[in-house]
């Protein structure tokens, strides 16, 4: 089947060889390339065979001998089985070479075509001519561009003396030295006409003037022909590339017997014909679109490519290779007996693929083929218009020897090549960012910068999962060794890149993470020590507050917050503890005058309020408890409490509200509160009051 490739260019190519597939598709992947490059011979099924081996566990170095010693068996028997047919007569010799190419364009889009083509093959082999199938025994190119008075020129020679020029015989415009040049341009033309030259060929340009003094010579001549097309009309005509036009003589000028410009179609083309120097031939295709053109030249350069010695086609060569190794595979014992017998499975992937491209049953096939070639049958392969198997030599169906022994040898060594790495490497390129961008940003001073792409609550729960990062108290947590691995997981989570990149730049991910983990928490317990000491600070003032509330719940700072606290002593968090509900009371540190101290008397009279719990109050509103939080509402009723005795906690006007009034005994300032620090406080109050009881 063929494949229509479409590149980003728009280009349609239509196709069938798998090297031609390969080349246009865009390879990325250092093995795979590997493979493409071996295409023309063989794909990787010896690799899908030896796989299982490696996952097992079995040493490269076992595998790579046992496919060194399969391809040299199966190369000695290639050998011994190739027919030579270098020793037949030239008709005999003509046959078979007509035969071969055939074979190559059996599945090509000019399969239709091939014995016509494979005649014109072969006289390209052989050096014939056969003008009438556009078989040129020599060179041809297309026309060049051509200035005014070209069409003067003759356009056809019999034994010509070629001049190839790489002299620019074009007047400039410039005025510097302009009559110079025109001078040497005369003088030019003047000495190629005395050296008897009938066509001049030039690389660069040959001007109006220089074409109509040529044409009134009986001179033809074309500028700008291409590198290439000059090196070949000189490798068949003889000659030499002139750069100067002094040394211009008869022994540098190349000789053809006939050279003429013909009409191809819609393109004109210039024909060099009878060169003694000629070892090749050109072939001027013509059809209905550029791509069967294309596919036309792939399937004739597969057809050219051919040997003095063949071997039968259509999977019989690989069916005999197979039974070989595996008859060997019994004879030693080991892992190389497996590894033997696997590689001689995969051999058999070339009959297997061509019955599955016809469409029949290849199990079937197969099954022929081993019992045909055990009895002796070395030629039986796939037959695909009997839809069965037969003697492929006796058909005449060939391939050169030399193919079978590269694409073997090909396959092997780049399997071996491939087993023989164990790490892949790759070195990027300057200016290259090896992640994705978005998010947050980072320089790298001389170097490129790396862009990490997450989420804030991602990253937070990563860490909040690692508490070897955040908690002291972790057994762990002063070994420096395990706290960078955590990280180095973090950042593997967080950046799909991660494991591709190299170590300087994972040290580099990892230390922007730690920098941007220090200054979210910071930002955190800042914000609550501000709260702490009574600084009007808004509850939804940091927006992560909820996910990084687990950091209250930490028993003891860590290094970075032993730094912060020393930096703001006042601003310490001290976690207060309530004594026992039912336990003794003690007596508070804190008086401040003497009315304080009566109130606190008149508290301590009533035990369902402990002793310290004006202290307490000075922390409470937003001190977190080891219990869970319970759903308190403000308006629940409790017990009934004496009032505490202040001359300052007298409110000048009671509240409607009898549990306001209580509230506001307990905090006169309360009044001048947001409806947020009320309801906290409001709460936390009901919190301490649950953990006593009335006597």
């Amino acid at each position: 089947m063929d494949k229509l490739i479409v590149d980003a260019h728009g280009k349609a190519t239509i196709s069938n060889d798998g090297a031609t597939i390969m080349k246009l598709l865009e390879i990325i992947h250092p093995a795979a390339k590997t493979l493409v490059d071996i295409a023309k011979s063989q794909d990787a099924e010896f690799l899908k065979q030896v796989k299982p081996f490696v996952e097992e566990g079995v040493h490269p170095r076992i595998i790579i001998k046992a496919i060194r010693k399969s391809l040299q068996l199966c190369m000695d028997k290639i050998n011994e089985m190739a027919v030579q047919i270098v020793e037949q007569s030239k008709e005999d010799q003509r046959a078979l070479l007509e035969k071969c190419a055939a074979t190559a364009m059996s599945s090509k889009l000019i399969h239709q075509q091939k014995d016509f083509f494979s005649r014109i093959v072969v006289e390209a082999v052989t050096g014939g001519s056969l003008e009438e199938s556009q078989l040129v025994s020599g060179v041809a190119f297309k026309k060049t561009f051509s200035y005014a008075g070209f069409e003067m020129a003759p356009k056809s020679y019999d034994k010509c003396k070629i001049a190839l020029l790489n002299i620019e015989l074009e007047l400039k415009a410039e005025r510097d030295n302009a009559e110079i040049r025109v001078d040497n341009v005369k003088e030019y033309q003047k000495v190629i006409h005395e050296s008897g030259a009938n066509v001049v060929l030039s690389k660069l340009p040959i001007g109006d003037v220089a074409t109509q003094y040529f044409a009134d010579r009986d001179i033809f001549c074309a500028g700008r022909v291409p590198e290439e097309d000059l090196k070949r009309t000189m490798k068949a005509c003889g000659g030499a590339v002139m750069t100067t036009a002094n040394d211009i003589k008869p022994s540098v000028l190349g000789l053809c017997e006939h050279f003429e410009e013909r009409q191809v179609g819609g393109e004109r083309f210039n024909l060099f014909q009878g060169c003694p120097n000629a070892k090749t031939s050109t072939l001027i295709l013509r059809g209905g679109a550029e791509q069967f053109l294309e596919e036309t030249e792939r399937s004739l350069h597969d057809a050219i490519m051919i040997h003095d010695s063949v071997v039968a086609g259509g999977g019989a060569i690989e069916m005999e290779l197979s039974k070989l190794l595996r008859d060997y595979s019994r004879t030693i014992a080991g892992k190389e007996q497996l590894l033997i017998a696997a590689i001689a499975k995969g051999l058999e992937i070339i009959p297997r693929q061509l019955c599955d491209n016809a469409g029949f049953d290849a199990t079937n096939i197969l099954n022929k083929l081993r019992q045909k070639h055990a009895q002796g049958g070395q030629w039986f392969g796939v037959d695909i218009t009997k839809e069965d198997i037969s003697d492929n030599y006796e058909q005449c169906v060939w391939e050169p020897s030399i193919i079978k022994i590269n694409a073997l040898t090909a396959a092997a060594e780049a399997a071996c090549m491939i087993l023989s790495v164990d790490e892949t490497i790759k070195s990027p390129k300057a200016g290259e960012a090896p992640m994705a961008g978005g998010g947050m940003g980072m320089g790298r001073g001389m170097g490129r910068p790396i862009n990490l792409r997450y989420s804030m609550y991602e990253f937070i729960e990563a860490v909040h999962k690692r508490s070897i990062i955040w908690e002291r108290s972790h057994p762990n947590f002063h070994n420096r060794e395990l706290r960078d691995q955590a990280w180095q997981q973090i950042g593997q989570e967080l950046c799909a890149n991660f494991q591709s990149s190299s170590d300087p730049e994972k040290q580099e991910i990892v230390k922007t993470l730690l920098k941007r983990w220090k200054n979210t928490r910071d930002s955190y317990l800042r914000v609550n020590r501000l709260r702490q000491s009574g600084e009007e600070v808004a509850r939804a003032s940091y927006i992560y507050e909820k996910e990084l509330s687990f950091l209250l719940d930490v028993k003891a700072e860590t290094e970075d917050d032993e730094e912060l606290l020393k930096e703001e002593p006042k601003l310490q968090v001290k976690r207060k503890r309530l004594p026992a509900a039912h336990g003794s009371v003690k007596t508070p540190k804190r008086r401040r005058n003497s009315d304080q101290e009566s109130s606190l008397e008149c508290a301590t009279n009533n035990p369902a309020i402990p002793d310290n719990f004006h202290s307490v109050l000075e922390d409470v509103s937003y001190a977190r408890e080891d219990t869970v939080p319970l759903e308190i509402t403000p308006t629940s009723h409790f017990p009934a409490d004496p009032p505490i005795c202040s001359t300052n906690t007298v409110p000048t006007s009671a509240p409607a509200d009898p549990d306001q009034a209580f509230f506001d005994t307990i905090k006169p300032h309360m009044q001048r509160m947001c409806a947020d620090r009320k309801l906290d406080f409001q709460i936390e109050v009901l919190k301490i009051l649950r953990n006593f009881k009335p006597n």
